[in-house]
């Protein structure tokens, strides 16, 4: 008799944990679909999608924290998206990305101090893959505090973990133009240019009015170091690239590279 009784439970059990992994694996199949309707900007397909997937596996972070990114950047549902952060921290508790995530949430919506906690809580994990994501938020929030020095540091610092982080370029020279701040100037903006202006993927992602202004700094260095060819090029390059059009503000691109127009600093 008490072998029977165990054998049942023993059935009862695995088949019980036979359940579970089958919730388990759903609820991942039904988060790469809601992801990938992210990548397509399908948002209501992705929010289904995604709420499927919390159904069957309600215990998975990564399901929380898809969800949540959906809901903030789909929807604009800051709430929502924060409790489902807030629940994925819960169940992975050195979740960077989804600490990350909550402090841009939590800067929407103008709680700073918040926000500045989670940006250095995700920080502080040093097995975070990608800190310079958590390091280019967090400074316009120093800025917005008025914290301008530190937040300058901290995109400095989120450059040199990843050159290519065109926001944080974005970012750091504003600040910088703004303070008047030359050297900042010098050191990051023909990065920019290389690295986000004229690389044809990361420029078509910017603004044109931005990508002309920055031609426009660029063609100023050419000159001011006299150099015709590369003045040449960026001029032919902004023309045939961001031509200004009649509906946006600043100035065009320069028609062509005059003699006697050299000289003079980059800085605007």
């Amino acid at each position: 008799m008490r072998l029977l009784l165990f054998l049942s439970l023993i059935g009862g059990l695995t088949a019980c944990f036979g359940h579970r992994e089958r919730d388990q694996r759903l609820g991942e199949i039904h988060r790469g679909l809601g992801v990938d309707f992210m990548s397509k900007r399908d948002w209501r397909r992705a929010l289904g999608e995604l709420r499927t997937a919390k159904k069957y596996d309600p215990k998975n972070a990564e399901v929380r924290y898809s969800l949540a990114f959906c809901q903030f950047y789909g929807f604009q549902q800051a709430s929502a998206a924060e409790q489902e952060l807030r629940k994925a921290i819960g169940l992975k508790t050195d979740y960077s990305e989804a600490y990350n995530l909550l402090g841009i949430v939590l800067n929407h919506v103008g709680r700073r101090d918040e926000a500045i906690e989670a940006f250095e809580t995700a920080l502080n994990n040093m097995l975070y893959r990608t800190p310079f994501f958590a390091a280019q938020n967090l400074a316009p929030t120093l800025v917005l505090m008025g914290r301008e020095k530190e937040g300058m540091k901290r995109l400095r610092l989120a450059l040199k973990g990843n050159p290519n982080l065109c926001g944080a370029y974005l970012s750091l020279l504003d600040l910088a133009q703004r303070r008047r701040d030359k050297k900042t100037v010098k050191r990051y903006d023909p990065e920019f240019l290389s690295r986000c202006v004229q690389n044809p993927g990361a420029g078509e992602r910017l603004p044109n009015e931005v990508r002309r202004e920055a031609y426009l700094r660029g063609i100023k260095r050419a000159r001011a170091k006299k150099d015709r060819d590369r003045a040449q090029q960026l001029i032919m390059e902004c023309r045939k690239r961001v031509p200004r059009r009649d509906d946006e503000r600043g100035p065009g691109c320069p028609k062509a590279a005059p003699d006697g127009a050299f000289g003079g600093d980059a800085f605007p």
